[in-house]
């Protein structure tokens, strides 16, 4: 009789500015169950610890202080989530009016926003701050900041618990990375630097679950963003044709040794309130892993790093192989060894090579040689 594959749902986001070459990115996905059961348990967990948060939750606002003063002035009008009580909720007010005063042409749409269901840009809150920051009281904006330190915190202890929730053996969620070799890590072929890093990253889940045996059915869902289609030299919205290229890149199938897993992709997902929890959950690990790929650290430090902040295996297998994936360069210097059955020794002194003086980042060398 055939057998039935493992179902699983891979949940991709990303962080960091894609544009600046010299800002260090991170493409972050959640491997688990498909099934809805998987994405309740996320939902439920995110709005029990963040009452004071319309849903979904986006990791780099939760990092910012405006957000906290605009998600209360809208939740006192009657929103679904809850206004700030106490100290925090008289220092939003107080905060709020200023900004009314201070510019009521920018402060009205970013409420109507809200209120929308739409979440500001960034750039738009961040540029509102600057512009209130010298005339805040001190007191006021250390009231602010400990709000964003305690966002902080809990979404700590929603991965903790969501861990503990789960102690399932093999683990039933896991957590794989992509990220530059380097800073400045040049693209391969005009390959958009998004896309480039989704491919390296799909080849380590594509890996990963080979070694794990059996038959396996991966569903990728991927949040939108604009990304450098090559075909008429421009940025597009991401779209289902961009992840079905990635996936059909040889590159990425030579990882299919044994036939045993099939990657297929869904929509592009939009940030809405009918979000995907498990989408939600992809957005505030990469958020909150992307600093780590920036530290010159070895493959077993960064593995360390990574669980102590999201406490999900990054590594499966007997081998305990790391789902850490480098971006295209070391990736195909990787792939042409396979080819050419080079070995470890060889691998390493032609990866050290590449890049600046120094070669590429430590964990991503080391990775390579694992992966090997």
């Amino acid at each position: 009789m055939p057998t039935h594959p493992t179902r699983w749902r891979f949940s991709v986001d990303e962080s960091g500015d894609f544009a600046k070459p010299q800002d260090s990115v991170c493409v972050a996905g959640v491997l688990s169950p498909d099934d809805g059961g998987d994405a309740q348990q996320v939902e439920a967990t995110l709005r029990a610890v963040l009452p004071c948060v319309p849903w979904p939750p986006h990791g780099a606002h939760l990092n910012h202080e405006l957000s906290a003063v605009v998600w209360h002035a809208v939740a006192a009008e009657g929103a679904s989530w809850r206004a700030r009580k106490g100290v925090e909720g008289r220092v939003c007010d107080r905060v709020a009016a200023q900004l009314r005063d201070l510019d009521h042409e920018r402060w009205h749409p970013l409420l109507a926003a809200v209120r929308a269901g739409r979440t500001p840009r960034l750039s738009t809150l961040k540029d509102f701050w600057d512009e209130l920051r010298p005339s805040l009281q001190r007191r006021d904006h250390e009231v602010l900041l400990q709000v964003t330190r305690d966002h902080r915190a809990v979404v700590g202890r929603v991965f903790a618990a969501l861990r503990k929730a789960s102690r399932a053996e093999p683990p039933s969620r896991m957590a794989y990375f992509a990220s530059d070799s380097w800073l400045g890590e040049p693209e391969t072929s005009g390959e958009d630097r998004y896309l480039g890093l989704l491919r390296t990253l799909l080849e380590r889940v594509w890996e990963s679950l080979e070694h794990l045996g059996g038959h396996h059915e991966v569903w990728v869902e991927v949040l939108g963003r604009h990304v450098a289609d090559s075909t008429i030299a421009q940025d597009l919205p991401l779209h289902v044709r961009h992840l079905g290229g990635v996936l059909a890149d040889e590159r990425v199938r030579r990882a299919a040794r044994s036939g045993g897993v099939r990657l297929v992709p869904l929509p592009i997902a939009r940030w809405e309130a009918s979000l995907d929890a498990r989408l939600v959950l992809a957005d505030l690990v990469a958020n909150r892993t992307a600093k780590v790929f920036e530290m010159a650290l070895p493959i077993t430090g960064c593995c360390i790093e990574l669980r102590h902040r999201i406490h999900m295996p990054v590594t499966s297998g007997a081998a305990s192989r790391p789902h850490i994936a480098a971006g295209p360069v070391v990736a195909d210097q990787l792939g042409a060894a396979r080819g050419a059955a080079f070995g470890a020794l060889d691998l390493g002194r032609a990866l050290r090579a590449l890049g600046p003086p120094g070669g590429p980042r430590p964990w991503a060398v080391e990775q390579a040689l694992l992966w090997l």
